[in-house]
């Protein structure tokens, strides 16, 4: 009898340590105009800014993080031309799942002021 009841723990326990894994971060990489920025780079990182995962967002510009351990995140994106950005803090401690938008920045060019001076060689 006594068996039989580890036994039920036992799979209980671990039926439920399966299921915590079970975590989804799913983001939605746009620019300034409401486009998506297909090929941006997404990083999932813990709270201390070291990154776990990374990976590179749809035409759509939509990457889903599957498969996370409970904990808190944040997610980051970059793109070529775009200021990084970055997610609100995550807990998926408390959730199973976040949808979530980043919206990235262009670069602001400073060529464009650019005086170059030059003097004749005597």
């Amino acid at each position: 009898m006594r068996i039989a009841i580890l036994l039920l723990l036992f799979i209980v326990f671990y039926c439920e340590a399966i299921a915590q894994d079970k975590r989804t971060i799913n983001i939605t990489v746009l620019n300034d105009q409401n486009k998506a920025l297909s090929g941006s780079t997404v990083y999932l990182m813990g709270l201390d800014s070291l990154a776990i995962r990374s990976a590179a967002a749809s035409v759509l510009g939509v990457y889903e993080f599957k498969n996370i351990k409970a904990g808190k995140y944040l997610v980051k994106a970059s793109q070529t031309a775009y200021n990084d950005g970055y997610s609100e803090p995550i807990d998926l401690e408390k959730n199973t799942s976040f949808n979530g938008i980043i919206t990235l920045k262009a670069k602001s060019s400073l060529l464009n002021n650019v005086t170059i001076v030059s003097k004749k060689p005597a």
